[in-house]
C-alpha cells in the first residue's frame, strides 16, 4: 500500500472522527501541566491495572497446570492403568 501523499494524509487528520477525537484529547492534555498531570497519572494508573491483571492471569494459569500435573501424577501412581484412569474420567 503506498504512502499517503501530504494532500491526503491533512484531509484525513481533518475528517477522520477517531483522528479528529484524539487531537482533541491532546490538545486538552498540552492545554497545561495541570491536566497534563492528571492525564499521565490516570495513564499510568490503567497501565498498572492492565499489568496486574496480565500478572494474575499469568500465574492462575501456571497454578492451574502445576494443580494438572499433581493431579496426573496422582492418578498416576494411583496404581491404575492408564485405560482404567480414562476409562473412570470418560464416564
Amino acid at each position: 500500500m503506498p504512502f499517503l501523499t501530504a494532500v491526503e494524509a491533512l484531509l484525513l487528520t481533518v475528517t477522520d472522527p477517531a483522528i479528529m477525537a484524539a487531537n482533541e484529547k491532546l490538545e486538552l492534555v498540552l492545554s497545561d501541566e495541570e491536566t497534563q498531570r492528571l492525564y499521565l497519572n490516570r495513564e499510568l494508573a490503567e497501565m498498572d491495572e492492565i499489568s496486574g491483571r496480565n500478572y494474575a492471569r499469568k500465574e492462575g494459569l501456571a497454578e492451574g497446570r502445576l494443580e494438572g500435573e499433581r493431579k496426573i501424577l496422582d492418578l498416576l501412581r494411583s496404581g491404575k492403568s492408564p485405560e482404567e484412569i480414562i476409562r473412570d474420567y470418560s464416564e
